[in-house]
């Protein structure tokens, strides 16, 4: 099992996707320890942690309780830098308030002073940068960093010059699509404006909230297009870069399940750093988990597959986006209502605060769906509140839209179905939630035609049979008859969530 090295492998995440556990703040201090100590102790082996501040109320002070903390518990047998990082997610300043940014900031500092103290070692060497959408929040990021390292050597203590480097956190689908061009405009805007010269970068892709604004088909044509235009500019500019993918357990948020990982590794080759968030650590078996951990290491650095036609993959996936939003968009405030229902895992803030919305959306469909978008202000919830939410409504949401674009793309459904080999077995998996039942009393009639049309496409086209499991069908039923008293239904939200692995 490979420790830290160039780059981390194994990144734990503090994602509120857990069906089984909840933590509070106060509890995540054991939770990092027990992620980042050796399989040998009964940990999970990461080589990483990632203390989340975007849109959470993470405790100022938590990566430098962690660092003293795996002091106390390891002392010289896991050293930061040698066996272990935490990386710090901060919130962005075009998002959250300037001051959570920098407080996230100055909280991984502080760990690095302490870390000096405890291992002369620098425990954070990272700041990773959410929904990052321009070059400019970047180099802001870093400039701010470079500002409050400096403070922290006159004033604080800090005696090592190591920077700490920002990671681009890359969410939307138009710019995996010209991602290498972004990357290289990153590297002259750090040198020409900060006079930072950087011959290796780390690239966070996520597949949640790009399935969540643009729909399940193009989230995952966009990470493969991604993987390979880094390869290409890796090799172009002769530079380093290391893709971290950001994953979750159920399909729509990328299919990174212990049970999964075998094609997984197949499916998103290229990839040098994977996310364990909270549904893949603790909502299957210990036994399972380790196996996957090991799968995942032996595969890291693997060539990315070739997507082929890139342009034509562009102009596939804005049709793909178009079916997907025609069937959500009439249900988005219901979906809402649901997602504000599901069970909480984390201390986050509220979706007013921290939602997502679609205006990049829009650039990317046609004039007719930009209208919509452009005219309605929608706040989405959270990815994975909103998968759940779909799950519970009786709809995974990897079957919206994808049946009816593959149907109307006709001949270049093959280029699809050839750049994503999986599909079948990830809408089988799916298929044993599928409960139509349900989804027509729930859902507005316009979306339940459409949804039901890509399910009957997809059934024919790949043999799929909707066959809902029995228990998780019954517990939907329950749920609903709770909705409709106005009664909690989160002890069986919970439950589906164990059956299906995952909360959402």
């Amino acid at each position: 099992m490979p420790r830290y090295n160039v780059v981390p492998a194994l990144m734990a995440t503090q994602h509120p996707d857990s069906a089984t556990k909840y933590f509070s703040a106060s509890e995540e201090v054991e939770e990092a320890v027990q992620d980042l100590a050796p399989l040998e102790l009964n940990g999970y082996g990461c080589d990483e942690k990632m203390i989340d501040y975007e849109g959470k109320l993470t405790p100022f002070l938590q990566p430098k309780w962690i660092t003293r903390r795996m002091y106390e518990l390891y002392r010289e047998r896991l050293i930061p830098e040698k066996d272990f990082i935490l990386t710090i997610r901060a919130p962005s300043a075009d998002l959250e308030a300037i001051d959570r940014q920098l407080l996230a900031l100055l909280s991984g500092i502080l760990a690095n002073i302490e870390s000096e103290r405890l291992y002369n070692a620098q425990v954070v060497k990272y700041i990773i940068h959410p929904m990052t959408s321009n070059v400019r929040s970047l180099i802001a990021v870093q400039r701010r960093l470079n500002k409050l390292l400096n403070l922290a050597r006159e004033e604080l203590g800090l005696a090592r010059e190591e920077d700490i480097d920002v990671i681009p956190l890359i969410e939307d689908v138009r710019i995996m699509f010209n991602l290498d061009a972004f990357i290289h405009c990153y590297r002259i805007g750090l040198s020409n404006m900060l006079g930072l010269y950087k011959d290796s970068l780390r690239v966070l892709i996520g597949k949640s909230d790009a399935a969540l604004a643009y729909g399940h088909l193009p989230s995952v044509l966009g990470i493969k297009v991604s993987l390979w235009k880094l390869h290409e500019l890796s090799e172009k500019e002769g530079i380093a870069i290391y893709p971290i993918l950001g994953a979750g357990a159920l399909p729509f948020r990328g299919h990174l399940s212990p049970l999964n990982a075998s094609n997984y590794v197949k499916e998103y080759a290229g990839y040098h750093t994977v996310t364990l968030q909270s549904g893949f650590r603790f909502d299957f078996r210990k036994e399972d988990v380790i196996n996957a951990i090991q799968v995942l290491s032996t595969h890291v650095g693997a060539r990315p597959n070739d997507p082929g036609d890139i342009d034509r993959i562009r102009s596939i996936s804005r049709l793909l986006t178009e079916r997907y939003l025609e069937a959500i968009l009439p249900s988005m405030k219901l979906i809402s209502k649901i997602a504000d229902l599901m069970p909480r895992r984390r201390e986050r803030l509220g979706r007013a605060l921290y939602g997502r919305n679609l205006t990049s959306v829009a650039h990317f469909v046609s004039n007719r769906l930009r209208h919509v978008l452009t005219r309605t202000q929608i706040v989405l919830p959270r990815a994975i509140r909103y998968t759940a939410a779909l799950y519970t409504m009786g709809i995974p949401p990897s079957f919206i839209g994808t049946g009816r674009g593959l149907r109307d793309l006709k001949s270049d459904a093959d280029l699809v179905l050839d750049a994503y080999p999986s599909l079948r077995d990830d809408l089988n998996f799916d298929a044993q939630f599928l409960c139509l039942d349900i989804a027509r009393e729930c859902l507005p009639p316009k979306s339940f035609k459409l949804i039901e049309e890509d399910c009957t496409y997809l059934f024919d086209l790949f043999g799929i049979t909707a066959a809902p499991l029995p228990e998780y069908h019954d517990v939907l039923i329950e749920i609903h008859k709770r909705l409709s008293k106005g009664l909690s239904i989160e002890g069986l939200v919970t439950k589906t969530g164990q059956i299906r692995g995952s909360l959402g």
